[in-house]
């Protein structure tokens, strides 16, 4: 998941580059990204990390549609294609089967894994809503809620219930505010760079669309990359 996540963040990046008018690339050097766009969307395939799919589904959807119809086209009928590779069509395909919970991990996928799990953690939620457990708590309580993991702590694979559940609506409304000061600072600068500034804020939204499904806050040498990476752009544009 890590790998996956730090290449979507390249793809990302790369056609933000490909987008911007801050930056004069030569063609030569838009050819060579746009090149090892290739490799890059092959290995995220392979890795087989569908919230990732999904972020470079929106990522290209985007940029075709504010840049380059072609690309557009192309995307739009990719997931057409993907399905005829068997690992993308049995790895989508599991999804449509094991939604019910009838006493046995084994029965269910993982998406319905996930939400027996979030929704057993409502009760302690609750008890605790405005300042949460602690920090790292959630893995502590999980053996006593989730019927699935018993024997062992389990990370919540949502970064939204697992900081509710830590640090209350305290701690997910200050991290929330991180985002909103940064697309705040992006308007700033929109009519600069229209194209460029919305694949940053693309990349964003993506960002907070796999935070629904994966646990992003562990992923501590990605976010390391993540937020140097915007830490670049900001910077830049400041």
């Amino acid at each position: 998941n890590i790998f996956s996540f730090y290449l979507l963040t390249t793809i990302g990046l790369i056609l933000s580059l490909l987008a911007t008018n801050r930056v004069a690339l030569t063609r030569g050097t838009r050819s060579f990204l746009t090149l090892y766009l290739v490799p890059l969307v092959l290995l995220l395939v392979i890795n087989q990390t569908r919230s990732a799919w999904a972020g470079c589904l929106i990522l290209f959807l985007v940029y075709g549609t504010i840049q380059d119809k072609r690309v557009l086209v192309l995307t739009l009928a990719l997931p057409v294609v993907a399905l005829a590779v068997p690992g993308v069509r049995e790895r989508l395909m599991a999804l449509a089967s094991g939604n019910q919970y009838v006493g046995w991990a084994e029965n269910v996928n993982a998406y319905a894994w996930r939400k027996i799990l979030w929704q057993k953690s409502l009760p302690l939620i609750l008890r605790q809503p405005l300042w949460g457990h602690g920090l790292y708590s959630f893995p502590y309580y999980s053996p006593t809620f989730f019927p699935l993991e018993t024997t062992r702590g389990v990370d919540a694979h949502n970064v939204y219930i697992q900081l509710l559940f830590e640090t209350g609506i305290a701690g997910l409304a200050a991290y929330l505010w991180i985002f909103w000061r940064k697309f705040r600072s992006l308007l700033r600068y929109w009519q600069t760079d229209k194209r460029g500034l919305t694949m940053v804020a693309t990349m964003m939204s993506v960002y907070l669309v796999t935070c629904y499904s994966d646990n992003l806050l562990e992923y501590v040498s990605y976010d390391w990359f993540y937020w140097f990476t915007f830490g670049l752009i900001f910077a830049d544009l400041s």
